[in-house]
């Protein structure tokens, strides 16, 4: 290489350039000294950083969410060429799959550093085959065909350790109908593995983890948070009984011992609580103030009381999950409480509900998602509701009225707890249907309430041969309580 400049400029080119740019080999990689980001080709968006120092980074370049990001993969000289390749692929194929390539490196990070090349970039292990290890160091002189990946072979000794168990697992989780879009949740997982179980067992090999060094770990979490304990313990047993399942484990009584190793702290269980909800006497009063806030959280918020619907269908509900003439919102079964594939989840959509979807087309037309934001394309948070509430609660007290909250459940301090989502839209939905006072415990069906919930008949017998869906029962429930959530609005029309 003569001219360094020149073939500074052709990688410059390459990063706005649709096609794959000339892979690059270690020597020219070692020799690039101006400042810059540089596409070194493998890998469509791998590209080399360096500083004005002449530091060099591997980077993975891309766009998640409309935002560009610069990931960095690791340094040179710290991670080989041929790493740096795997890790490009792994984000590759992540962020093909619509998921964000820093997850990629997350798992990575749990490989033992010994065993960094036996994992082979990415993806589920072809069903437990497992990749040979590959030299972690490439000469100058190597070319990139040295760095093709080879058909992985199967390694009938081979016994994975823990850290590595639990990355398939997550894998696992990640291609299911529960987790596939909510990656959160087995990012949560695996986070409670990092920082509660990895720091003494990482490296063990699975087949060697025995209860008792569960219990070690567990029970120092369990009494220190319940809630997390709780969590941690729900973890563990789902995941070894997979691994038990996988065949890369053998104690089948795993969760019997574990269990006789807590029994100790086992009795520190939190008891099951409900969702704070509001009467629903003030239902009426509560959507007052939500139609004062011009926001698509007051709407949604709004949605999810008129369909007595669980937060999760709300948030990620889309325009086309929305049958404008027969007013019926079909929920499809990935944002569904239960996944059973028979399962009712169709909810007829009051006039009320009808007129919250409209007026919010109006302020966020072309998108996909109903509920979003005005500058992303993405479900909203959950807890965009509680700051709704908050701020709702606030205005109420300064103006010396009182606060949307749930009198029978209270925070540490004694103090009632503001109302929720889930509560205020299943709970005292639930409650207005057996009101005697109105009168609704003698005019509306029970079963068909049940139905509104998306609650599955707790008969057997009944609910295998009894096949009706209530419709127009169910759709006359939904009807007069959209009325009866609007009743002080179109009163004050």
């Amino acid at each position: 290489m003569h001219d360094l400049d020149i073939i500074a400029h052709i990688f410059r080119l390459s990063l706005i350039m649709p096609r794959l740019a000339t892979s690059i080999t270690l020597s020219e990689l070692y020799q690039l000294r101006k400042e810059g980001v540089f596409a070194i080709g493998h890998v469509p968006n791998l590209c080399v950083r360096v500083s004005a120092i002449g530091n060099k980074r591997f980077i993975f370049r891309y766009k998640f969410e409309s935002k560009p990001v610069a990931l960095v993969l690791g340094v040179f000289d710290e991670i080989s060429l041929d790493e740096a390749i795997i890790r490009a692929k792994g984000c590759s194929k992540f962020l093909h799959d619509g998921h964000d390539p820093k997850l990629f490196l997350k798992y990575r990070r749990l490989q033992c550093n010994e065993d960094i090349q036996s994992e082979i970039a990415y993806m589920s292990l072809k069903q437990g085959k497992v990749s040979q290890p590959q030299e972690h160091h490439i000469t100058v002189t190597q070319k990139t065909e040295s760095t093709t990946e080879s058909k992985p072979k199967k390694d009938k000794t081979y016994e994975p350790t823990l850290a590595e168990a639990v990355t398939r697992y997550v894998l696992y989780l990640q291609k299911s109908e529960k987790y596939k879009d909510n990656p959160k949740a087995y990012n949560d997982k695996i986070r409670r593995f990092e920082m509660h179980i990895f720091p003494k067992l990482r490296l063990m090999k699975l087949s060697d983890i025995k209860p008792s060094h569960i219990n070690d770990s567990l029970s120092v979490v369990w009494q220190r948070s319940v809630d997390l304990g709780q969590k941690l313990y729900s973890d563990i047993i789902n995941f070894f009984k997979w691994a038990l399942a996988s065949d890369l484990y053998t104690e089948v009584a795993f969760k019997h011992k574990l269990d006789a190793l807590m029994e100790s702290y086992k009795h520190n269980k939190l008891e099951p609580s409900h969702y704070p909800a509001l009467d629903y006497k003030r239902i009426p009063e509560l959507f007052l103030q939500l139609r004062n806030k011009n926001t698509i959280g007051a709407y949604a918020y709004q949605f999810a009381v008129l369909t007595a619907t669980r937060s999760k269908a709300v948030r990620n509900l889309k325009w086309s999950q929305i049958d404008f003439d027969e007013k019926i919102w079909n929920i499809p079964i990935e944002n569904d409480k239960l996944k059973k594939k028979d399962r009712l989840r169709s909810v007829f959509l009051s006039e009320e509900a009808i007129r919250v979807l409209h007026e919010v087309r109006q302020l966020l037309p072309d998108k996909e998602y109903v509920f979003t934001s005005r500058r992303v394309d993405k479900p909203l948070s959950d807890n965009t509701f509680n700051k709704l509430i908050d701020d709702i609660n606030n205005t109420m007290v300064a103006n010396g009225h009182e606060p949307f909250v749930d009198n029978k459940i209270t925070d540490s301090n004694s103090e009632p707890r503001n109302i929720t989502i889930h509560g205020t839209a299943r709970a005292s939905f639930k409650v207005w249907s057996k009101s005697d006072e109105l009168g609704n415990h003698r005019i509306l069906c029970e079963e068909a309430v049940e139905l509104c919930l998306l609650h599955e008949r707790r008969d057997p017998l009944k609910g295998a041969y009894d096949r009706s869906t209530f419709d127009i029962e169910r759709r006359k429930v939904m009807d007069l309580w959209g009325q009866y959530c609007f009743s002080q609005i179109d009163n004050s029309l």
